[in-house]
Protein backbone atom coordinates (compact mmCIF):
# COMPACT_ATOMS: atom_id res chain seq x y z
CA UNK A 1 0.00 0.00 0.00
CA UNK A 2 1.25 3.27 -0.62
CA UNK A 3 1.11 6.13 1.73
CA UNK A 4 1.68 9.31 1.16
CA UNK A 5 5.26 10.17 2.72
CA UNK A 6 6.08 8.49 -0.37
CA UNK A 7 4.62 9.89 -3.41
CA UNK A 8 6.83 12.98 -4.09
CA UNK A 9 10.75 13.16 -4.19
CA UNK A 10 10.94 14.06 -0.32
CA UNK A 11 7.80 12.97 1.22
CA UNK A 12 6.40 14.69 4.75
CA UNK A 13 8.30 12.87 7.83
CA UNK A 14 10.39 16.34 8.90
CA UNK A 15 7.71 18.73 8.12
CA UNK A 16 5.27 16.63 10.01
CA UNK A 17 7.63 16.97 13.27
CA UNK A 18 7.76 20.60 12.67
CA UNK A 19 3.98 20.99 12.48
CA UNK A 20 3.67 18.81 15.22
CA UNK A 21 5.27 20.87 17.48
CA UNK A 22 4.03 24.00 16.65
CA UNK A 23 0.95 22.95 17.07
CA UNK A 24 1.48 21.35 20.45
CA UNK A 25 3.48 24.49 21.57
CA UNK A 26 0.44 26.75 19.93
CA UNK A 27 -2.09 24.58 22.13
CA UNK A 28 0.06 24.81 25.51
CA UNK A 29 0.28 28.26 25.14
CA UNK A 30 -3.52 28.88 24.70
CA UNK A 31 -4.76 26.93 27.60
CA UNK A 32 -1.54 28.84 29.72
CA UNK A 33 -2.91 32.23 28.90
CA UNK A 34 -6.75 31.59 29.09
CA UNK A 35 -7.01 33.22 32.10
CA UNK A 36 -4.26 36.36 31.19
CA UNK A 37 -1.77 35.44 34.16
CA UNK A 38 0.97 32.75 34.26
CA UNK A 39 2.10 31.35 36.82
CA UNK A 40 5.06 29.22 37.80
CA UNK A 41 2.66 25.89 38.26
CA UNK A 42 1.20 26.51 34.68
CA UNK A 43 4.86 26.50 32.95
CA UNK A 44 5.35 23.20 34.07
CA UNK A 45 2.83 22.13 31.52
CA UNK A 46 5.46 23.25 28.57
CA UNK A 47 7.66 20.08 29.71
CA UNK A 48 5.09 17.66 27.75
CA UNK A 49 6.84 19.75 24.66
CA UNK A 50 10.35 18.21 25.37
CA UNK A 51 9.63 15.07 23.43
CA UNK A 52 8.65 17.08 20.42
CA UNK A 53 11.41 19.38 20.00
CA UNK A 54 14.48 17.03 19.06
CA UNK A 55 12.57 15.54 16.12
CA UNK A 56 11.53 19.39 15.46
CA UNK A 57 14.32 20.49 14.82
CA UNK A 58 16.76 17.59 13.90
CA UNK A 59 16.27 18.36 9.89
CA UNK A 60 15.33 22.01 9.40
CA UNK A 61 16.57 21.79 6.45
CA UNK A 62 14.86 18.78 4.81
CA UNK A 63 11.33 20.14 6.21
CA UNK A 64 12.51 23.48 4.07
CA UNK A 65 12.80 20.95 0.68
CA UNK A 66 9.60 19.04 1.79
CA UNK A 67 7.59 21.96 1.86
CA UNK A 68 8.25 22.99 -1.74
CA UNK A 69 6.69 19.86 -3.40
CA UNK A 70 3.56 19.08 -1.38
CA UNK A 71 0.84 16.78 -3.06
CA UNK A 72 -2.86 16.76 -2.21
CA UNK A 73 -2.56 13.95 -0.51
CA UNK A 74 0.69 15.24 1.67
CA UNK A 75 -1.28 18.32 3.08
CA UNK A 76 -3.81 16.32 3.90
CA UNK A 77 -1.68 13.93 6.03
CA UNK A 78 -0.09 17.16 7.34
CA UNK A 79 -3.59 18.45 8.19
CA UNK A 80 -4.59 15.60 10.48
CA UNK A 81 -0.69 15.70 12.57
CA UNK A 82 -1.65 19.35 12.81
CA UNK A 83 -5.68 18.64 14.21
CA UNK A 84 -4.22 16.14 16.48
CA UNK A 85 -1.12 18.23 17.74
CA UNK A 86 -3.86 20.99 18.28
CA UNK A 87 -6.41 18.18 19.80
CA UNK A 88 -8.82 20.16 17.96
CA UNK A 89 -12.00 18.51 15.48
CA UNK A 90 -10.61 18.32 11.90
CA UNK A 91 -12.98 21.26 10.38
CA UNK A 92 -11.26 23.80 12.81
CA UNK A 93 -7.91 22.68 12.14
CA UNK A 94 -8.19 22.43 8.83
CA UNK A 95 -9.36 26.29 9.29
CA UNK A 96 -5.70 27.30 10.80
CA UNK A 97 -3.95 24.46 8.74
CA UNK A 98 -2.29 27.32 6.17
CA UNK A 99 -1.29 29.29 9.43
CA UNK A 100 0.07 26.76 11.00
CA UNK A 101 1.75 25.34 7.82
CA UNK A 102 3.23 29.11 7.35
CA UNK A 103 4.15 29.58 10.94
CA UNK A 104 6.40 26.36 10.85
CA UNK A 105 8.12 27.66 7.42
CA UNK A 106 8.86 30.81 8.78
CA UNK A 107 10.78 29.30 12.01
CA UNK A 108 12.58 27.46 9.72
CA UNK A 109 13.91 30.41 7.73
CA UNK A 110 14.16 32.41 10.83
CA UNK A 111 16.71 29.76 12.59
CA UNK A 112 18.32 29.06 9.18
CA UNK A 113 18.77 33.74 9.10
CA UNK A 114 20.47 32.91 12.72
CA UNK A 115 22.68 30.03 11.84
CA UNK A 116 23.44 32.20 8.36
CA UNK A 117 24.39 35.16 11.01
CA UNK A 118 26.31 33.04 13.25
CA UNK A 119 28.23 31.62 10.88
CA UNK A 120 29.35 34.67 8.95
CA UNK A 121 30.60 35.80 12.49
CA UNK A 122 27.84 38.58 13.34
CA UNK A 123 27.66 37.85 16.82
CA UNK A 124 27.71 39.97 19.78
Amino acid sequence: MTTATTLNKYGVKETAEILRFVGAFASVTGEVAADGKVSLLELTRYVQLWPLIAPAVENFRASAQESLDLTTDERAELKAVFSEALKLEKPMAEDIFEEGLDVSLHLIQFVAKIRAARAAGQTA
